[in-house]
């Protein structure tokens, strides 16, 4: 029994020291535990894309422009296109609405909860559960 209870102890103090989530002390050096933020990352006030958003994007249009979604032949009708803007709603069936390349997905950064980034017709779109566009990057490549 003597040898049971100090067995005991250091299990249990063993298992909370796994358990119990380690916080920082303010005065240690070292790494930050901060994740560093990058220029296309989705905060939740902001559901628009930012200048470095507008560049990846073209940047990636560019080298990409045999891709389904960035050919010259994806472009949409001019009616179509006017549509493409904040507040419209897109059909769930459009053939053009694509889920964007995991590439550019990638160098955008990540979407808010909710959201997702399509391709429609040279257009990178970030659209809701509800297919409501909230921002839109017209790719004018080769005009």
């Amino acid at each position: 029994m003597k040898r049971f209870l100090p067995m005991s102890v250091m299990f249990l103090l063993g298992l909370t020291v796994l358990l119990v989530p380690s916080v920082p002390s303010p005065g240690l050096s070292g790494p930050s535990p901060v994740p560093v933020a990058r220029g296309g990352d989705r905060h939740e006030e902001n559901r628009t894309f930012s200048g470095h958003d507008r560049r990846v994007a073209y940047d990636y249009a560019l080298h990409h422009q045999d891709e389904l979604g960035f050919r010259h032949e994806d472009r949409v009708a001019p009616e179509y296109e006017s549509r493409l803007r904040a507040g419209y709603v897109v059909d769930e069936g459009f053939v053009m609405c694509r889920p964007a390349p995991p590439d550019l997905v990638r160098v955008l950064g990540p979407c808010p909860p909710g959201y997702r980034y399509v391709v429609i017709g040279r257009h990178v779109c970030l659209i809701d559960n509800e297919h409501r566009i909230h921002d839109t990057i017209h790719l004018e490549i080769g005009l």
